[in-house]
């Protein structure tokens, strides 16, 4: 049986390849790495098999978007994955936001934790910072050799007091949580959304819990800072702006800011 809260303490939290006999083949853990999307890398090309996940307590280098570090102390739960299936490129978006949709899902159906997800890859609780998702995609050719998607979710650590904007699954339920649960749910129902083809339908999913649509919002993208109403996403993730003179801007990489 699956435990919620069978942790009473940071550290005896451990993850162990025996807590996931099913995927042994394709799980590696660690107690601390510079990140989790370079090990991830390395193994991907080192020709790994689909759906590897790399785990680490601790991360040293911990990356967001644009290089934003991500301060990755123990207690949360931070894993990349790597997957390799046949996919057009310009659909590839689409298992990011598969990712996005199924973490907050779970938050919200297993734990009662109201998450709501922020373009392009962010998951907020009440406004604030819960987890972070990276996806980098390695082409040949035309096609897709592999993604690495690393997320980073704050479990049962406390967020760093620099960091106002940002909670843990602990501090808004008041319990300790087990990130052995966190992580079985969240692989177990973002690979079966991988194999049904569902993810082909994350645009519309992701919708459901989006808090950033209708709103005023400045999106910061290497070329300049834009702003406008966040009017809705298209098919594959890219976010539509209505300016003020009635302008549409589609955003398809950038960071986004309420106003």
């Amino acid at each position: 049986m699956t435990h919620l809260y069978s942790k009473q303490s940071i550290e005896s939290d451990i993850l162990t390849i025996q807590d996931f006999p099913s995927r042994s083949d394709r799980m590696w853990f660690y107690s601390e790495v510079n990140s989790t999307m370079e090990v991830a890398r390395e193994k991907a090309n080192a020709e790994c098999p689909h759906f590897t996940v790399v785990v680490s307590d601790r991360q040293t280098s911990g990356r967001g978007r644009l290089n934003r570090n991500w301060i990755s102390e123990q207690g949360g739960l931070y894993f990349t994955m790597v997957l390799r299936f046949n996919v057009a490129l310009a659909m590839s978006p689409r298992i990011v936001f598969a990712a996005s949709y199924t973490l907050a899902h779970v938050l919200r159906n297993r734990f009662q934790v109201n998450a709501g997800l922020k373009w392009p890859n962010d998951i907020l609780v009440q406004e604030k910072k819960i987890a972070g998702i990276l996806a980098e995609s390695c082409i040949q050719g035309n096609s897709l050799a592999f993604m690495t998607i690393g997320i980073g979710l704050n479990v049962n650590n406390e967020p760093h007091p620099i960091d106002q904007q940002a909670c843990s699954i602990k501090q808004i339920t008041g319990q300790f949580v087990s990130r052995k649960t966190v992580l079985t749910w969240f692989l177990d129902e973002f690979e079966e959304m991988l194999s049904s083809d569902q993810y082909l339908e994350s645009i519309s999913l992701w919708r459901k819990y989006a808090i950033t649509l209708n709103r005023n919002v400045a999106i910061k993208t290497p070329h300049g800072t834009v702003h406008g109403l966040a009017a809705d996403i298209d098919e594959n993730g890219a976010l539509i702006l209505r300016q003020e003179n009635g302008k549409i801007e589609v955003v398809r990489f950038g960071d986004c800011f309420f106003n």
